[in-house]
């Protein structure tokens, strides 16, 4: 039993072993009322294990006798009396609805002190259970009927039967092993424990509680209306992870996003139609097939599409701009005989061009940037010793140019303060004692030329 959370629900048979090959003979759905059935949680599927019909006859039960077409067995344990109401229909039934037929049918314990014990067996030992149990009072007495109800020995409910009326109770438990249910008479009954049916339920794992996309279902839906090829692809297409359909790459987010489409030689006939909901759709491959009529605009707009393949197919009129504008698509049209190519190649020769002339100017401008900081650090020395030269030019101003062109003894304790450039061209260097010679005739107190070729060595 499942919960749907929609109008539509799909089924999928899917292989779990390998060398299985999953087959069916019979898909049967019906349809449940939304308050029966209360406390199953819905992120589960509930598997049925047992639905016994106690004290039935060989017949099994389902439709019309259970209007919901639920399948009842008929069951007497060992040990146990089967017993029939003295009535044929209910004045009361729980909103499970249980069959009448199978209600006023029922097993009870031969003697009033003795318990009935029910237990029930799985192949997966550590699981959660549903029982659902039904009763009623078959006798219109005045006699107490009275036990007590365990699952996997815990007390769950006191019950004493009504007559002519279907009471149910339902228990969610861990089992770990067999399950096991009794019915155990109060000290005080003077009629034994009777049932009249039950249902038994195994909780699966949890569920996936978001399917795919609906922007990427309702966008297959439009492709699956569309080609004929496709009317058999339905359900849920990205889920389970391990049976997404052939011919789609889903992501592995939640909820998934179909990323790809590859129906390259489906045999895909007749225009292509606007699926322009599925934003996530990164690669679309179409090659191969016999669409036609002009590429729909829609395509370069699709936000994330990156990889477009239509070669091969039968497209006419202009590649649209919005294609042939997006710098993030890459898109193929070869093979499309009726398809107008100038504005691809429009853009393809601007490309080229763009490349020829954009690299040399970029070379260039690089070349010059660096010549330009080259030749500024040449001549920082240059500028540094003119602006001494300036700054001593005007300190000796006052000078004479008999003073300019004397001869000037320097010792070698004297340091060179600096070096001036006159306006006759002749260079003069000026100690720390005050004393200034030219460059020609500045030399030490012991007579040593302290100049080389004509320029000055500085101590």
């Amino acid at each position: 039993m499942y919960r749907s959370k929609g109008k539509n629900i799909s089924v999928c048979l899917a292989y779990t072993e390998d060398q299985q090959f999953p087959f069916i003979s019979m898909l049967e759905a019906w349809a449940m009322p939304d308050e029966s059935y209360p406390r199953m949680s819905e992120d589960r599927a509930w598997i049925t294990g047992y639905r016994y019909n106690y004290g039935g006859s060989e017949l099994i039960l389902g439709y019309p006798d259970d209007r919901l077409n639920r399948i009842w067995k008929p069951m007497t344990p060992s040990g146990l009396d089967p017993v029939e109401a003295n009535f044929t229909s209910l004045y009361f039934t729980t909103v499970n609805e249980p069959p009448e037929t199978a209600i006023v049918r029922a097993v009870e314990s031969p003697y009033y002190t003795e318990s009935i014990l029910l237990p029930f067996t799985f192949n997966k030992m550590n699981r959660l259970d549903r029982i659902d149990i039904y009763f009623t009072e078959i006798q219109d007495i005045t006699a107490l009927r009275k036990f007590y109800l365990y699952v996997n020995g815990g007390l769950e409910a006191t019950i004493s039967p009504e007559y002519q009326n279907c009471t149910g109770y339902t228990i969610n438990t861990p089992s770990f092993g067999p399950l096991n249910v009794a019915l155990v008479p109060s000290y005080d009954s003077t009629l034994p424990p009777i049932v009249s049916a039950i249902e038994v339920y195994t909780a699966s794992d949890f569920l996936v509680t978001a399917g795919t996309s609906k922007d990427d279902l309702d966008g297959l839906a439009v492709l699956i209306n569309s080609f004929d090829q496709l009317k058999g692809w339905n359900g849920e297409p990205c889920l389970p992870s391990d049976t997404v359909w052939q011919w789609l790459g889903c992501s592995d987010i939640s909820p998934p996003r179909v990323i790809s489409i590859n129906l390259s030689g489906y045999g895909l006939k007749g225009p292509l139609p606007d699926f322009n909901q599925m934003k996530a759709l990164e690669t679309l491959n179409l090659a191969n097939n016999s669409l036609n009529g002009p590429i729909p605009d829609f395509l370069g707009m699709l936000p994330s599409l990156q990889l477009l393949d239509l070669r091969d197919n039968d497209f006419s009129g202009d590649i649209p701009q919005s294609i042939v504008d997006n710098n993030k698509l890459t898109y193929y049209i070869d093979g499309n005989q009726n398809l107008n190519l100038h504005k691809s190649k429009k853009k393809n020769l601007a490309l080229i061009i763009g490349l020829a002339v954009g690299i040399p100017i970029c070379m260039l401008i690089v070349i010059a940037v660096i010549m330009v900081i080259y030749f500024s650090k040449r001549k920082q020395p240059a500028i540094s010793s003119q602006s001494q030269g300036q700054e001593t030019e005007i300190e000796m101003g006052n000078k004479t140019q008999e003073e300019n062109s004397s001869v000037a003894m320097v010792t070698p304790s004297d340091k060179i303060q600096h070096i001036t450039f006159l306006s006759d061209g002749e260079n003069v260097a000026v100690a720390s004692n005050g004393i200034y010679a030219n460059e020609h005739s500045l030399e030490t107190a012991s007579g040593e030329d302290i100049s080389i070729n004509g320029r000055w060595k500085i101590r």
